[in-house]
């Protein structure tokens, strides 16, 4: 009888350590997850969460956690992005971006601790749309579209809508929704090396080498160091003025 209730004990005490490490490693993972933002190019699209934590913003029913969840992941987003963006200063309200009206949910998952996680995403097109130059049109030498290949990239990767592309030498900002959607487009794969974007292969940097974008980046930087007062060209010398006539 003793030896049961001692493994009775000893079993009980083992499924409360349990139940504590799971409930401490699913508010870690709830910690992490709330900075956790992905943008998605094969879907032109912002994967975030929002989280409802009920210590903190006391117990509510299921429809106003999900409300204040998803206005918690909005402003999240937002504040992450005028904070890598010194153009985001026309946005301080965080919490009422521009872009929040075009944001879904995905689901959402509660976890043992009352803690309510929703997946939310927003097009990148409409999130960027006050923050990045517009998209370029890429072509090759030839003429024919380019489309950019771009990988999944987190908010480091990014600072207003662009991303830094290293080709030819150079290191070129770029709107990543620059180049053609359409299926007959040559295709420009870029990988992720660091914190910079590479083309993946020799045949991808000569792609954007001899592309539109790269001779005009080489124009603005000629035009750049020209000196602001210089003449576009050098006046003809001016024939002296002819003497007033004497008295």
């Amino acid at each position: 009888m003793n030896s049961s209730l001692k493994l009775f004990r000893c079993l009980a005490i083992a499924a409360m350590f349990v139940s504590l490490l799971y409930s401490d490693n699913s508010r870690a993972a709830e910690s992490r997850n709330n900075t956790k933002i992905t943008f998605d190019f094969s879907l032109l699209q912002v994967q975030f969460f929002g989280i409802y934590t009920p210590e903190n913003a006391g117990k509510r029913g299921g429809l106003e956690a999900e409300i204040t969840a998803r206005r918690n992941g909005i402003a999240n987003l937002n504040s992450k992005l005028i904070s890598v963006c010194d153009s985001g200063a026309a946005e301080q309200n965080s919490s009422q971006p521009s872009w929040q009206g075009s944001v879904k949910s995905q689901g959402s998952e509660i976890f043992s601790n009352g803690v309510l996680k929703i997946s939310l995403v927003a097009p990148l097109r409409e999130v960027f749309k006050n923050r990045a130059r517009k998209p370029s049109t890429l072509k090759a030498k030839d003429g024919s579209p380019l489309a950019l290949k771009v990988p999944r990239l987190s908010i480091a990767n990014i600072k207003c809508g662009l991303v830094s592309v290293k080709v030819g030498g150079k290191i070129i900002e770029l709107n990543p929704l620059s180049g053609a959607f359409e299926s007959g487009a040559k295709v420009v794969n870029l990988e992720l090396v660091g914190e910079i974007l590479r083309p993946a292969s020799s045949a991808d940097s000569s792609l954007l080498e001899n592309s539109n974008l790269f001779a005009s980046v080489e124009a603005a930087v000629d035009a750049s160091e020209k000196p602001k007062d210089a003449p576009a060209s050098a006046p003809a010398s001016a024939p002296a003025s002819a003497p007033a006539n004497a008295n």
